[in-house]
């Protein structure tokens, strides 16, 4: 069902029944209603007309349910017709994007997905910092002291720190638009006594592509990062990824779109940067007596907005499980606000109110472009957890 080298995972009919197959399930759970656009418009298209049963919903209406879909995953969390959960295995993410990625192999890409990767640049740029270093560049600056590391079969290539105990994978946004959080991630990375390296010949992990339904660009874009990172994890290397949508492209969807062995080792030891500090942290070092000696500011009370990839891939969120061992009070708001043109707006604007009612100042949140749309749609500004975790241990901003 979810193969894409299967000879039916791109066949019209088979991904059409199974669609209709699927929404027969959740026409009658209906527990999903509030989550996008795509439940909503499902259940009106056979609410109306007396009612209908999902096999008679045509094409254009079945693809009018797709686009609603914006990729957050979180329906199938509590979903109880879930693969984990029930022979039905009911899995609307996975569903819908190969039915994306289906549709763009037929025809070209409706002109408001095409915006789609337009709109979340320039929300991001709303919120990126002015003056900025590529990390890649400080990384380089470093000297060996967290330098880049060697790729197999590069003879350009800086020789491989010996003290390296991790590989990043920085992401196009912290590479580009907001270096501080690669910055503030190495400093406590290194405070915790693991050395950094950056590989060498590292490119964008392809989650946009991915999620547009580009599916062969993103095979290519995978298929290189796996040469790499899959040479970094045999030289002793665990991947370290500030991000955790990036970090759940290579944990989970390498295995699946690119296959092979390779990409079963870069998941195995790929790590999402706060998981893998708060398996490091030790619960008995009092860290809010160790910030006080360190001059941090005395107001302990924070705002969390949760990002739909952190909901989707953990049960307890690492970022906040850190900031509450650094002695921080943690609000918590959940709820999108992905700039995406499927995002409806009202989902987006509740996101914002629900900030606007806890926090304000700023708030912490790990989602750059949910950060970058609350900050165009009201007065506050957000920062990556890291960021001030790495000021919370008097790790100064470089």
């Amino acid at each position: 069902m979810f193969d894409p080298f299967h000879p039916l995972y791109f066949d019209e009919p088979d991904l059409r029944a199974e669609l209709a197959r699927v929404q027969s399930v959740c026409s009658g759970c209906r527990a999903c209603i509030t989550m996008c656009d795509s439940f909503p418009r499902l259940f009106d298209l056979l609410d109306g007309s007396g009612g209908r049963a999902p096999a008679s919903l045509s094409t254009q209406e079945q693809d009018s349910v797709i686009d609603g879909c914006f990729d957050c995953g979180l329906c199938v969390l509590g979903c109880p017709y879930a693969p984990s959960r029930s022979e039905t295995a009911v899995d609307v993410p996975r569903l819908m994007a190969r039915a994306r990625q289906a549709r763009r192999r037929d025809t070209p890409r409706p002109i408001g997905i095409r915006a789609a990767a337009g709109v979340r640049r320039v929300v991001v740029e709303l919120g990126r910092p002015r003056r900025r270093t590529r990390f890649s560049t400080w990384m380089a600056q470093r000297g060996t002291n967290g330098g880049h590391l060697a790729s197999a079969g590069s003879s350009t290539a800086a020789p491989a720190n010996t003290d390296t105990q991790v590989a990043i994978f920085p992401t196009c946004h912290v590479e580009h638009h907001d270096p501080a959080i690669g910055r503030s991630m190495v400093g406590l990375l290194e405070n915790s006594g693991v050395g950094c390296g950056l590989p060498e010949g590292l490119v964008c992990c392809g989650a946009p592509q991915l999620a547009q339904g580009e599916l062969d660009e993103f095979i290519e874009l995978g298929r290189r990062n796996v040469r790499v990172l899959a040479d970094s994890v045999r030289a002793g290397h665990e991947i370290i990824v500030p991000l955790s949508s990036c970090a759940a492209v290579l944990k989970r969807d390498y295995v699946s779109y690119v296959g092979g062995s390779d990409a079963e080792l870069v998941a195995e030891h790929t790590h999402d940067a706060s998981a893998y500090l708060l398996a490091l942290s030790d619960p008995t070092v009092d860290l809010a007596a160790l910030a006080a000696g360190e001059g941090v500011e005395n107001d302990r009370s924070l705002t969390v907005h949760l990002s739909c990839r952190s909901r989707a891939g953990h049960e307890v969120i690492p970022s906040v499980e850190l900031l509450r061992r650094a002695g921080f009070e943690v609000t918590v708001v959940a709820g999108c606000a992905s700039p995406d043109v499927r995002n409806s707006d009202a989902v987006r604007q509740a996101t914002t109110a629900l900030l606007k009612e806890s926090t304000t100042d700023g708030f912490l949140g790990e989602c750059p472009s949910a950060m970058g749309a609350i900050a165009a749609g009201s007065n506050l500004t957000g920062q990556h957890p890291l960021v001030m975790l790495a000021r919370t241990r008097g790790i100064p901003e470089v």
